[in-house]
């Protein structure tokens, strides 16, 4: 019996949502100052990319604003490289393509 695509969805959603509350927890326990930390500014860049590309993807304006502006907040500690600044611009330019 193959399950309908509702549930597959519903499934889908729920492993997803999962991932973000994982993704969020360890946001809390980013030490940016501390290159040697297990969950220094780069665990905090990534996840903070993966939060913003991720709302995009399901066109959670809101949501990819507030990871944005996060970090946004913390780009002090936190170093991009060229290619990152440039695609946190094109990835500001898609959050403000996306519709309410």
């Amino acid at each position: 019996m193959q399950p309908s695509n509702s549930d597959v969805n519903t499934a889908a959603f729920a492993n997803l949502q999962k991932g973000i509350d994982i993704w969020t927890q360890t946001l809390s326990k980013i030490e940016y100052k501390n290159d040697k930390a297990d969950f220094n500014d780069k665990i905090g860049k990534f996840i903070y990319f993966n939060l913003i590309n991720l709302n995009i993807a399901l066109n959670k304006k809101a949501d990819a604003e507030k990871y944005l502006n996060q970090l946004q907040e913390n780009l002090v500690y936190i170093k991009l490289s060229y290619d990152e600044a440039n695609e946190l611009k094109n990835m500001e330019k898609d959050i403000y393509q996306i519709k309410k």
